[in-house]
């Protein structure tokens, strides 16, 4: 299990850039699939590398797992984006509210 101590420094910042330190909890989650869809991808292009000079039907078969595991990772991606866009203009009616409600007199 991948757990946040065992990344590397350049693999944390990459994380933290993407905003995971202040995401909240469903987008600390979204953020993280992206991440473990990247190491799948990863893994799978790893193993692909390994087995060019095996079989064909073997070559076909890891072929298709790395192609099953960039098509996951895109995914992932597009749907942090999704999330995200869909969540600015909720931001920024929340900031909205918060200068309206600050800058009103108090009685």
């Amino acid at each position: 299990m991948l757990v946040w101590r065992d990344l590397s420094p350049a693999d944390r910042a990459a994380w933290i850039e993407m905003g995971r330190e202040t995401a909240s909890e469903m987008e600390r989650l979204r953020i993280d699939a992206v991440g473990i869809a990247w190491l799948d991808y990863y893994l799978a292009h790893l193993k692909f590398t390994q087995v060019e000079s095996a079989a064909r039907s073997v070559q076909d078969h890891f072929q298709k797992r790395l192609d099953r595991a960039l098509n996951r990772y895109l995914k992932s991606i597009k749907t942090q984006a999704t999330v995200r866009k869909m969540a600015f203009p909720t931001l920024i009616a929340l900031q909205a509210d918060i200068r309206v409600a600050n800058s009103s007199p108090r009685l």
